[in-house]
Formats: structure tokens, sequence, C-alpha cells
């Protein structure tokens, strides 16, 4: 069974494919359809093993309603670190937008509540409330494009991730967008693609005729072309099955093998005990039991 956690990166799985031919010995199962199963399984173990999760670092707990939940308040608390709306723009935030027309739609909604800005000429704003050419970006009503492609910039994994350490914390906000409701919009649209990297293996599974079960916030469409999927069960000599996710983690990637591993240990001590098969006998022939 091979395992990529990116595109045309396979990850080692040596230890595994030892496991695998200790477990068809154990088990008296045959070689294709055990590495299906088990390539099957290593899938829904990934999807465990996917951001997000129900903690902040908790591994293997991504299936969980509790990770969806937890997904949810990451991306409400990044979206608001990010952007604000122009009604709470600071003066400082204002003028570093540079834009009249902005300053004029601040002034018309700020109402005279706090400094009289509307009534000050917007080239002495600038050098009253300016901060040495810092500029601040600003994003029209509607422009959702614009506003994922810069928040991405500022979040790990290729945008992936979560906000990156110095964007946590900073204090203030990084851009000014003109409406609230764009920000809900925003935050409501990114909801809904919270289990997007997850979704890679639930394809890869079907793609190979894995049969298993997932979340169905964890079946989302646009993963389907972030699946890697190669069925090679039919050669007799060597099945093969390889599985994996293009936009995959290396480090997840190899926890979630070690987590497959001891499922399978686990199911072969499990069988060895019943049949009270003792432990120097098995290990004669199953050389991998205590990897």
């Amino acid at each position: 069974m091979a395992i990529a956690s990116r595109r045309n990166q396979d990850v080692d799985t040596a230890g595994l494919q030892a496991h695998l031919k200790d477990f068809i010995k154990i088990m008296g199962k045959e070689m294709g359809p055990t590495v299906k199963e088990q390539a099957g399984l290593f899938c829904k173990d990934m999807i465990g093993f996917t951001r997000p999760f129900a903690t902040s670092s908790a591994g293997g707990t991504g299936g969980s309603r509790e990770a969806r939940n937890h997904g949810r308040k990451n991306i409400e608390f990044s979206v608001r670190k990010v952007f604000a709306p122009l009604d709470y723009a600071t003066t400082q935030e204002v003028a570093a937008i540079n834009r009249f027309d902005v300053f004029k739609l601040w002034s018309k909604r700020n109402g005279g509540a706090g400094p009289s800005t509307h009534k000050i000429k917007w080239t002495q704003f600038q050098k009253t409330y300016g901060n040495g050419g810092k500029s601040v970006p600003y994003f029209e009503q509607g422009d959702l494009s614009g506003m994922k492609q810069y928040i991405n910039e500022l979040r790990t994994d290729g945008g992936r991730g979560s906000l990156r350490n110095f964007a946590k914390r900073e204090k203030g906000h990084f851009a000014i967008v003109q409406s609230e409701k764009d920000i809900e919009r925003f935050i409501r649209m990114k909801d809904d693609n919270v289990g997007i990297l997850k979704s890679a293996y639930w394809f890869a599974s079907l793609q190979i005729g894995a049969k298993i079960t997932a979340p169905a916030w964890a079946k989302d469409l646009q993963g389907q072309q972030n699946a890697i999927a190669k069925d090679d069960t039919q050669k007799e000599a060597a099945p093969e099955v390889t599985v994996g996710n293009t936009l995959g983690n290396e480090r997840w990637t190899r926890l979630a093998i070690k987590s497959r591993a001891q499922k399978m240990r686990l199911q072969m001590a499990a069988v060895m005990n019943k049949k009270k098969i003792p432990l120097w006998e098995a290990s004669s022939t199953w050389q991998h039991f205590t990897q």
C-alpha cells in the first residue's frame, strides 16, 4: 500500500507494509482484498488526522462533530481578527486607507459620534491621523474573492491552516471591509468549506472501491479534485493500492500510518488470544509484532 501526503510525494510505509504481511498471516486473509480494505480504513483514519480537530492539537479527533464546531469557531476568530467593518474602523485605519471616498463614507456612518472628523478637511485629517505612510487594505462590498486571497496570505500551510503566530498576536485589524454583512457572508462561505481537506480521503476511498463511513461535512465535492487513488490490486504478484491527498500534511499522515499499524496489531493480538497462540510461536513468523 502506497500513501501520498502530497502530489508525487510518497510517505515511507515500510513498517506498515510489514504489518500487512503479518496481518495476512495471522488473520488468514488474501493480500489484494486486505490491501484495499486497509487503504480504505487508512482514508477513514486520515479524516480524523486532518484539520480541523476537536481541539487545537488533538490529531485523530477530526471526524467528530466537535471538530466541525471547533473549525467553525477558528474560522470566525480568524476572519474577525483580520477584517473589521468600516463602521468600527479607527481614525488611524481610515487615514491609512488613504481614500477620500472611504473617508466620506466613514464620516457619514460615524454620525457625529466621537471626533467630528466629517468637519475636518481631508488633507488635515490625513496629517492628523496618518501613521507615517502605513497602508491598510480596503475591500469594497461584495469582494469576497479579494478577502479570501488576502486572509490566505496570513494563514499557515499555504492558506489552509490557522493564522500565523504574528497575525494572532497583532492587536489591531489588518484590513477594513465596507460592510459587516460581507464579513458575515465570508464566514458562512468558509463554514461551508470546513471539511474540504478531509473530503479528499473520502473520495479516494470511493475510487478504490473501499467501504468506509464518514460524516456528511467531510464529503464536500470540492475535495474530490485533491483525491489520490490508484487500484492495482489486480496485479497478482504484488497487489497494491495508492491513496492520498494532494493537499496533505506529511506529519499527520505519518501519525495516521502509526495509528493504522497499531489498530492492526490489536486485531492480530485479539486473534492470537482467542486461538491461544503463544507469543513465541507467533513471533517465529510474525517478526514485526513489536515494531
